[in-house]
């Protein structure tokens, strides 16, 4: 009898560990899902700089050509900006994942948003991130 408890007793704290770790190490937060493709960021650092990393998953069994805008809604001035850079355009293969995996990779640099590289006139400081503007079509290459 005591065996079964300490049994139990160990599996939920097997259970529990791994749930708190899981959510510890993946930190990228959902912030959009549009025609079966879903957008995620999360605050991280580049070469010492303050920096957004996106992930970008395609769960559609053909590829598709996606576009969008970045906000962030900036702590110095009380509200939200459009990053300078514009417009930005990435093709997913069908159930492809992209995500900024380092800096410096060229392959990925669509999904990096320095923050000191969002508004020319100041240094913003990030309250929120959000994915606007998003088009989600097929891919016609």
């Amino acid at each position: 009898m005591k065996k079964a408890n300490l049994f139990k007793l160990m599996l939920s704290c097997v259970i529990l560990l791994g749930s708190i770790g899981h959510s510890y190490a993946s930190d990228w937060k959902l912030d959009k899902s549009t025609g079966n493709v879903e957008f995620y960021y999360k605050v991280g650092e580049c070469d010492g700089q303050q920096a957004v990393l996106l992930k970008i998953v395609n769960k559609n069994e053909y590829d598709v050509q996606v576009s969008w805008r970045e906000v962030i809604m900036d702590k110095t001035i009380g509200r939200s900006i459009e990053s300078f850079e514009g417009e930005k355009e990435l093709t997913l293969t069908a159930g492809k994942t992209m995500q900024a995996s380092s800096c410096g990779d060229s392959d990925s640099s669509e999904l990096v948003v320095f923050l000191s590289a969002v508004a020319p006139t100041h240094v913003v400081e990030m309250q929120k991130f959000e994915f606007s503007n998003i088009a989600v079509s097929v891919s016609q290459r």
